[in-house]
């Protein structure tokens, strides 16, 4: 098995690549080609290249002081440290792209790296099959000569009749969400996107993220859910008070509700597994396994922050795994929707309306995530003394990133009864 100490990484080059960057500016658009934030294992490199990346991307200058000026107070000390003796390693920027090669050639080992570890995991693993083993290996091989192909450039005319191939095949039309007034603001679902849907505890993430992947079951798409958030004895029931819409004293009655489900659900093309993995590799592992299998056309993950992954502290570990779960959905050309937490300072602020810098654990998230959804209820934050039964059952979903188009704010109605959301009236 590959110990965390021992996966592959040259800290020495990612501190000669920003101590490059900074003595010559003029090097980054070629770095750029080589290298993303996904790339770093060092925080400190990690952080102060996105600043600089930040800088250039909004048209400012690029020298120590500029960079020095963006480090945030709590990590000014750390940032400031290490950027000093980044500019110290390095006499020059000329070799610049080297570092930049070799800081991608070390991610693309990481990568391979958990590949084996994972496939030896699935290898040893008795409740597996043969047949599912020989499944998982196959598409890991698959993902593996995706590394291989990297760097191979397309001309422009054949990037644009690929496009047009994968449209005819339906490859990358969007896909309704089942919610209009949501889908109005996104477009639908696409294949390879990394879609957040976040919120506050208990407020109605596992809900949205049921009533899409409900709604995708039923329109053929093959979705898979992969639960990590509750009990499958509580899944159950969620999922029979969405799709026959009663409540849950009747499901826990044993009503003909349960019965009508079974038999309305039978033939859905979807999948819920039933034994998950919190490993990052191993979840991985079992989508693509599950891609190769059944074809699935989508994935849900509740929730992110569940989730375990090498790292030395919690930022480290969701940016594997917002990395890791974007890559996958680029490999396996679908898209993956997860459930994720914000911090808990929206229950304290006056103004509750959610932010992206809200979400919980790491910037990366924002970064490595094509659409960001927040879900926000204004009825979740008032006490019992506070009633005000006018906003009773709204909710927002606030579309704070959208890589591929507009952002903006849907509002839909919240059924507690039934723990799901629905379009307003007449929408």
């Amino acid at each position: 098995m590959i110990k965390l100490r021992e996966i592959p990484q040259d800290r020495k080059a990612e501190g000669c690549l920003i101590g490059s960057i900074i003595l010559d500016p003029t090097v980054l658009p070629s770095v750029r080609e080589w290298v993303s934030l996904n790339h770093f294992v060092t925080p400190e490199a990690r952080d102060i290249y996105e600043i600089i990346w930040k800088l250039n991307d909004s048209g400012e200058g690029i020298d120590a002081v500029l960079v020095h000026s963006k480090f945030p107070a709590k990590d000014e000390e750390r940032l400031f440290y290490y950027l000093r003796q980044a500019m110290e390693t390095v006499p020059s920027a000329a070799h610049a792209v080297y570092y930049a090669r070799r800081l991608h050639d070390k991610y693309i080992e990481r990568e391979l790296s958990c590949l084996v570890q994972h496939g030896s995991m699935a290898l040893k693993d008795d409740i597996l099959s043969t047949e599912e083993k020989i499944q998982t290996i196959a598409s890991m091989a698959s993902l593996a000569k995706n590394f291989g192909d990297m760097g191979q450039q397309q001309t422009i005319s054949a990037m644009i009749r690929q496009l047009s191939d994968n449209l005819t095949a339906g490859g990358l039309r969007a896909v309704s969400t089942g919610l209009n007034a949501l889908d109005r603001i996104i477009g639908g679902i696409g294949a390879g996107q990394l879609i957040l849907i976040a919120g506050a505890t208990s407020i109605g993430k596992t809900s949205l993220l049921l009533d899409i992947f409900i709604h995708l079951a039923r329109i053929g798409q093959r979705p898979y859910y992969y639960y990590l958030e509750m009990l499958a004895a509580h899944l159950s029931q969620r999922l029979v008070m969405n799709i026959a819409r009663v409540p849950r004293i009747l499901v826990d009655a044993g009503s003909d509700a349960i019965r009508e489900t079974i038999s309305l659900t039978e033939n859905w093309p979807a999948w819920i597994e039933p034994k998950p993995f919190s490993q990052i590799g191993s979840i991985c592992t079992q989508i693509a396994a599950q891609k190769a299998k059944n074809d699935i056309g989508a994935v849900f993950i509740d929730h992110i922050q569940k989730i375990s992954a090498p790292g030395r502290n919690t930022v480290d570990q969701i940016s594997y795994v917002s990395n890791a779960l974007s890559l996958l959905a680029c490999d396996l050309k679908i898209p993956v929707i997860c459930a994720c937490h914000v911090n808990r300072e929206t229950l304290h602020r006056d103004e509750h309306i959610p932010k992206l810098s809200d979400l919980r654990g790491s910037g990366s998230l924002e970064n490595d995530s094509d659409i960001v959804m927040i879900i926000h209820r204004e009825d979740y934050y008032r006490e019992q003394k506070e009633e005000n039964p006018i906003l009773d059952g709204q909710a927002q979903c606030y579309v704070l990133k959208n890589r591929q188009g507009k952002k903006g704010i849907a509002n839909l109605v919240w059924l507690p009864e039934y723990c799901s959301f629905s379009d307003p009236a007449g929408f």
